[in-house]
């Protein structure tokens, strides 16, 4: 009997949280589609400086909310290891910070958004109502999938992951209140029109059996490359740590990204979206993938609230597009491969990576065995080191 009440008090909680949390992120969702649509009205320089000033908002946020030992995504994944409790203040706090970097620098922030900002009101719920709560771990990754349903529109990902991300396997027992949360936090998102994460694939074995090893062997490299982003982040991070006044160092390496934009005359490379539209196009330029890969180590490591997931598949997606035009494949299945491989290889979540594909590209017969194929290669080929379990390898450690 007991066990059958904590089942249903679980379920209750996943359905209010999907609720709550859902609208939260609804909300933030809408928040960086306006402010990308803003911020692409200003011109190029005019968006620099603006970057430059917001730099040491944005670092200064978490201290502003009194809550400076908070460590973004990093930390809600901790949580959910030691079962911990969170400030509620915490939610705003990545709401403004979050949004703040999308207006500066235009980056993928919906994936820190997905992690940090429900999380805080999940627990706040466990504390508040009068029925028994579950463990506060459950609370959170019922927020986590709640919040990949709305802000990005991945339900069944952020179900997934949620169950999978922080104990580096997938804990099944965990799925029904992820599942549930997710559902209720997408239908609001479907009902409110929010923005979805969607790509127009068509996936089908009717090419010759080559292309086939090709999109393979795109996945296989895509998962490997994730594994060499760890590595430059862990480069980035030693680099920018050199300076260590946080507002003088997101303005110093803030300055020189925009350096950088001003140059290339292109910010492109900041938001990513051109980058993915020329990729299934199949003209993508050889190194759209390498400064994708740049700006995102050297913006995240300077200060910004950048998110990791949004920028590694367009980073997947430029490295599918370029392959495809040497291998004179199909440029829409190797963006895909691209995609998914990249994730996995960053994430070491194989179900979750699989579900990805699934949320972007459809559930079509052809596609679930190509996504199945490119989340496992991915996954293989990335290694077991991991953004998301917290185990990015470091260059300077002793082997």
């Amino acid at each position: 009997m007991k066990d059958k009440k904590a089942v249903v008090n679980g379920l209750i909680y996943a359905l209010l949280i999907g609720i709550f949390c859902g609208a939260v992120g609804i909300a933030f969702n809408y928040a960086v589609k306006y402010t990308a649509a803003l911020r692409g009205k200003f011109p190029i320089l005019a968006a620099m400086i603006v970057m430059l000033v917001l730099g040491p908002v944005i670092v200064g946020i978490n201290k502003w909310f009194k809550v400076p030992g908070f460590k973004a995504t990093e930390g809600v994944i901790q949580a959910i290891r030691d079962d911990a409790d969170m400030d509620i203040k915490v939610t705003p706090a990545a709401f403004i910070g979050l949004w703040l970097t999308g207006l500066a620098e235009s980056s993928g922030t919906k994936e820190g958004g997905s992690f940090q900002i429900g999380a805080p009101i999940a627990l706040w719920l466990g504390r508040k109502l009068s029925i028994e709560a579950p463990a506060k771990k459950q609370l959170i990754m019922c927020a986590v999938a709640a919040g990949f349903a709305a802000i990005l529109g991945l339900p069944f990902f952020g179900a997934v992951l949620a169950a999978e991300v922080a104990f580096n396997k997938l804990e099944i027992k965990y799925l029904p209140y992820t599942a549930v949360s997710a559902a209720v936090s997408y239908a609001l998102a479907v009902l409110l029109k929010a923005p979805r994460l969607r790509y127009a694939v068509k996936f089908s074995f009717n090419v010759p059996v080559l292309h086939l090893l090709g999109f393979v062997v795109i996945a296989a490299i895509a998962g490997a490359l994730g594994r060499l982003m760890l590595y430059i982040f862990d480069w980035a991070g030693k680099g920018t740590g050199i300076i260590k006044n946080a507002n003088v160092r997101v303005l110093v390496f803030g300055a020189a990204g925009a350096a950088l934009v001003l140059l290339l005359n292109t910010q492109v490379y900041l938001s990513g979206g051109n980058v993915i539209t020329a990729a299934l196009a199949g003209s993508s330029n050889w190194y759209d993938f390498i400064l994708k890969i740049f700006f995102l180590a050297l913006l995240s490591k300077a200060g910004y609230k950048t998110g990791l997931l949004p920028q590694t598949i367009v980073i997947g997606g430029a490295f599918g597009g370029i392959a495809a035009v040497l291998l004179g494949i199909d440029p829409a299945m190797a963006v895909a491969a691209g995609m998914v491989g990249i994730v996995g290889g960053v994430s070491f979540c194989p179900a979750a990576t699989f579900f990805l594909g699934m949320n972007m590209f459809g559930f079509s017969w052809q596609g679930i065995i190509f996504c199945a194929v490119f989340a496992v290669l991915g996954t293989l080929c990335g290694g077991r080191h991991a953004y998301y379990a917290n185990k990015i390898p470091s260059v300077t450690e002793k082997k």
